[in-house]
């Protein structure tokens, strides 16, 4: 469980350009075909809690860099627990809210990569010639990214990215 703060006025506007809602950020996570389980929406007009089950860290780090790198969200509550099996089939979403649990009791959070906020005139090869030393790693960086990032040409400054151990 963490808190992850964004650029609130930078970053992707949803299809169609509608307003940012529950509903609305519950089918952008859909459409990304993230694997969450039990998916439960919390939003505020600025700060978005995400509840659920996810399979593994990599899939909870997508979930709350797709909600993030939202224009108009700045922070991101992430209270989704990686459970083993969970998501094979896709998305679901929760009937009711979850049970609120005590941040105290819980196992302290795995990090599977690192974040990564874009700056002016960065491409993904030269984030990779800093992190890695290698800048032909750049696919392992758009690779992590994915299904966020369309195109390894298509980043903006301020979006934050997954950058995976090597």
């Amino acid at each position: 469980m963490g808190l992850f703060s964004f650029v609130k006025a930078v970053g992707e506007k949803l299809a169609g350009g509608q307003p940012l809602s529950v509903e609305s950020l519950i089918e952008h996570i859909k459409a990304l075909n993230l694997k969450i389980d039990k998916l439960f929406v919390s939003w505020d007009g600025s700060t978005c809690i995400l509840f659920g089950e996810v399979p593994d860290q990599a899939e909870k780090e997508k979930a709350i860099l797709a909600v993030g790198n939202l224009d108009g969200v700045h922070q991101v509550v992430d209270k989704l627990k990686v459970v083993e099996g969970a998501a094979a089939a896709g998305t679901t979403v929760a009937a009711a809210a979850p049970e609120v649990v005590d941040p105290a009791k819980e196992p302290p959070g795995q990090t599977e990569a690192q974040f990564y906020t874009v700056k002016s005139g960065d491409t993904l090869s030269k984030i990779a010639k800093e992190h890695y030393g290698d800048a032909n790693k750049y696919p392992a960086v758009f690779e992590a990214n994915k299904p966020m990032l369309k195109s390894p040409d298509r980043i903006f400054p301020g979006q934050v990215l997954r950058i995976p151990k090597q």
